[in-house]
């Protein structure tokens, strides 16, 4: 059985959403991240880890994104779920 992860806020290749994500495909999981003023990441973990990997841009704060994420994942079996998204007051 193929385990999935959900890891939210995976932008950065030196951000903490991208070193949990690396761990979990390490350990067999395949991702899907949410990403949103930033996509550096997806094109290492595509290299790294061909078809294991599916990214979403998403603002929390739209609950128009929201709502598509949801129905985007609602047909999966997800083990596991990372909540490491972050906002800044400055929008940085």
């Amino acid at each position: 059985m193929t385990r999935i992860a959900v890891v939210t806020g995976v932008s950065r290749t030196t951000g903490i959403g991208y070193a949990i994500a690396r761990r979990l495909l390490m350990e067999g999981y395949n991702i899907h991240a949410t990403w949103h003023s930033e996509n550096s990441a997806q094109a290492e973990l595509d290299r790294d880890y061909p078809g294991r990997t599916t990214f979403h841009k998403v603002d929390f704060k739209n609950p128009e994104d929201l709502s598509s994420l949801i129905e985007r994942l609602s047909a999966l079996s997800i083990q596991l779920l990372v909540n490491n998204a972050g906002a800044f007051a400055d929008e940085d």
